[in-house]
């Protein structure tokens, strides 16, 4: 997307506006973008209005465990109009998982690929239990084998491993 200082949309293609339509944290009101929060209003105005050559972030919380991700750059444009790129990016607890893949590739059984499953959520091992009603004992063994199977020795190095098999739609 595109946008000038007062925030007036030049140009939006069409994954950007699919992100606005999902998201009440930011809209476009009459051609221009409005942020549904009063005071995260002038801190994205200076976001826009501060970027430079540089890509600039910015964040967004839109709901529990989701945000959006805005980055900025200033682009080339007239001496009279500052324009600015804005990309956007939804963070969300929503993924697909390969399962069966992961499970014919490592041999995971159900119950690992839902503690994987869980642990990719971000959850710990004591939310894990709770969700899949079973003690922290168990949420731990079945990590331990999920580590064996794929042959690693932490859970940065599973998710680096396994991140071939997460799509984020």
């Amino acid at each position: 997307m595109i946008v000038d200082d007062d925030l007036v949309v030049n140009w939006i293609n069409a994954a950007a506006d699919e992100i606005l339509w999902h998201t009440k944290a930011i809209r476009i009101t009459n051609g221009k973008l409005r942020i549904s929060k009063r005071e995260i209003c002038d801190p994205f105005l200076q976001f826009v209005r501060g970027s430079g050559d540089g890509i600039v972030p910015f964040c967004l919380h839109v709901s529990f465990g989701e945000h959006l991700l805005l980055t900025a750059q200033r682009l080339l444009g007239t001496s009279l109009q500052h324009l600015t790129g804005l990309t956007l990016r939804r963070t969300t607890r929503r993924y697909l998982l390969y399962g069966n893949a992961l499970e014919t590739a490592f041999r995971l059984t159900s119950t690992e690929r839902r503690v994987l499953e869980s642990l990719f959520l971000g959850e710990t091992a004591d939310e894990v239990g709770d969700r899949l009603h079973m003690s922290v004992g168990t949420v731990r063994t079945h990590i331990r084998h999920i580590y064996n199977k794929v042959d690693v020795n932490s859970r940065e190095a599973m998710f680096s491993k396994l991140l071939p098999y997460i799509c984020y739609p």
